[in-house]
């Protein structure tokens, strides 16, 4: 589940558990738990027969808070696994200019090896986990910044407008300017 950044700010999760996800990085809980696939397949069920979205916005912020409470951040001290691993150099490197190259050279992985690891654990490339991680640095810098669009794509880590604007509006559905203005009209009006 993608959850919008100004959604997530205001369910008050820990601020260890914000600042640790607002930076990229995974949380685990400690053991897992069978219950979490029945409840992404409930998610996914009710998302596909058109039940009340607000309940599972409901659900998925409380397993959120439970998750912060017995949460511990996936460390980079070599002996957690290798996706982790990427998915916490992808977040400390998401503002620089980076490759699948320097990612695999890092975890001592070739590119190729390493692109279908990431894949198959995250249901996703890791250029695109890239591209969320600059979309969500993005979002928060356009809720809590007065920067014009252009500098907050370049901090970002935007190489150019023309692929923020692309990829914003591919991950969040419209143009960033348009959902700076209704986030901050809903901020405003609670």
């Amino acid at each position: 589940a993608t959850i919008p950044l100004a959604t997530a700010l205001r369910w008050g999760l820990a601020e260890s558990a914000m600042a640790e996800l607002m930076r990229g990085a995974f949380l685990m809980a400690p053991e897992p738990t069978p219950i979490d696939a029945a409840l992404a397949e409930q998610w996914a069920r009710d998302r596909s027969s058109g039940i009340d979205q607000e309940t599972t916005r409901l659900e998925i912020q409380a397993r959120l808070r439970r998750l912060c409470a017995s949460a511990k951040e996936v460390s980079d001290d070599g002996s957690t696994d290798v996706v982790a691993r990427m998915a916490s150099w992808l977040a400390d490197h998401h503002q620089d200019d980076c490759s699948l190259d320097d990612l695999a050279r890092d975890v001592g992985l070739h590119p190729k090896y390493a692109s279908t690891r990431f894949r198959q654990a995250c249901g996703m490339s890791p250029w695109q986990y890239l591209m969320r991680l600059r979309i969500a640095t993005a979002q928060r810098l356009m809720l809590t910044s007065t920067h014009t669009v252009l500098a907050i794509a370049q901090q970002a880590g935007f190489g150019s407008q023309a692929r923020f604007y692309a990829a914003f509006k591919d991950v969040c559905g419209e143009a960033p300017g348009q959902w700076r203005r209704r986030y901050r009209a809903k901020a405003d009006h609670s």
